[in-house]
């Protein structure tokens, strides 16, 4: 795990929590889930995780299927965004996420998250499209985020590994900031994939 880290007093600190925690019993870390995803799947995981003793927070940053989606887009960086702003009319922002993430407190949240403490992100499932940049640039570029792992697609002949840390790279202004972040491939593995058979 600490191989995961390459700051040296990053792996000591990762080394002196497992240690303590296969001392004491108790668990220290937690896991925090910012799903993207609007089904009910992620919870049904971190209900299993919590009867395991383990501490876990979901944040559906989006919402779900029982409540208000959130739809659009996420790259107020864009040039394009200036240009629809500057034409004075609310009517074109309305698709822009970051009003939508203002309707309550799940953006808040991860914010308070990212800054409370230091921590790994892994990422699963997720393209990292621009649709999403700059929530995902605050995490990445987080002072606190000390590691990025991630799990790739495995095909017959091919992975996308490469695809998600170019995708990935369009989120760091500073690259060598993401290269001391990202996790190298030997260290990352592929997605599982559940295979659900076809009904005749």
């Amino acid at each position: 795990m600490s191989s995961e880290f390459k700051d040296i007093e990053d792996k000591t600190t990762i080394k002196n929590l497992f240690d303590k925690q296969k001392g004491t019993g108790q668990t220290y870390s937690m896991s925090y889930f910012l799903s993207f995803n609007y089904t009910p799947l992620m919870s049904q995981y971190c209900e299993i995780l919590k009867k395991s003793n383990q501490k876990v927070e979901l944040n559906q940053i989006h919402g779900n299927i029982y409540e208000e989606i959130i739809f659009g887009f996420g790259d107020e960086s864009d040039s394009d965004y200036h240009l629809i702003e500057n034409i004075n009319e609310n009517e074109y922002l309305n698709f822009f996420k970051s009003f939508e993430y203002l309707e309550n407190n799940r953006y808040d949240n991860i914010l308070n998250f990212i800054d409370s403490d230091p921590f790994q992100l892994v990422i699963m499932g997720h393209s990292l499209g621009l649709s999403d940049r700059v929530l995902l640039k605050t995490i990445f570029e987080n002072e606190n985020c000390k590691s990025i792992k991630a799990y790739y697609h495995q095909g017959n002949y091919d992975d996308n590994f490469r695809d998600i840390i170019q995708n990935m790279s369009r989120h760091f202004s500073d690259k060598s900031l993401m290269r001391k972040k990202v996790v190298n491939k030997l260290l990352c593995k592929p997605l599982p994939q559940i295979q659900i058979p076809l009904k005749s």
